[in-house]
């Protein structure tokens, strides 16, 4: 499993088990463990194996009709226990896809092809997203790849710049 995606369910297996999530707005909220675990199960599921994150339209009724589940149940777990909001979840996929295509130097694609087949339905929002996610911009990213291969990241803590100076040529893809 990817480490992104083992930190939402450790988020909340490491949670106190005795302990009560439903606070503030969620005060009357009826989720019991079983619940929020089934729920993580299925959103990290239909993530990986379906690919929603895909679909440039997706929102959280259309997530949450997809998972047979309530919104304000899918929202709860989102934003309580997986501490994301609804597009911070799903850009965390995105992003995951956009560093793939990014990352291959054989295949030519525009930054504005990338955003569009990582689901982002603009460039900005795009760009916005991958700097919150990785700390420096796709160009940066795409630029890093190419004069230093085999650079990872780890979208949450962001890849540390680096001195190297890269050519202007780089950062303009066909």
């Amino acid at each position: 499993m990817n480490p992104l995606h083992q930190q939402s369910e450790k988020i909340f297996l490491n949670t106190n088990k005795n302990s009560k999530f439903p606070i503030g707005k969620y005060k009357k909220s009826v989720l019991g463990n079983d619940k929020i675990t089934r729920l993580i199960y299925k959103l990290n599921r239909v993530m990986r194996e379906e690919k929603l994150y895909l679909d440039n339209t997706l929102n959280l009724t259309k997530l949450a009709c997809h998972i047979n589940s309530k919104t304000h149940d899918v929202s709860q777990v989102l934003n309580q226990i997986l501490k994301k909001s609804f597009f911070d979840y799903i850009n965390m996929y995105r992003i995951e896809t956009a560093l793939k295509l990014l990352a291959n130097p054989k295949k030519k694609i525009t930054i504005y092809d990338i955003a569009m087949e990582s689901g982002f339905n603009s460039k900005s929002v795009f760009y916005s997203a991958f700097k919150k996610h990785t700390g420096i911009t796709p160009n940066e990213y795409k630029c890093h790849q190419t004069t230093k291969p085999g650079i990872h990241t780890n979208t949450n803590q962001g890849i540390a710049k680096t001195s190297t100076v890269c050519n202007k040529n780089a950062l303009t893809m066909p």
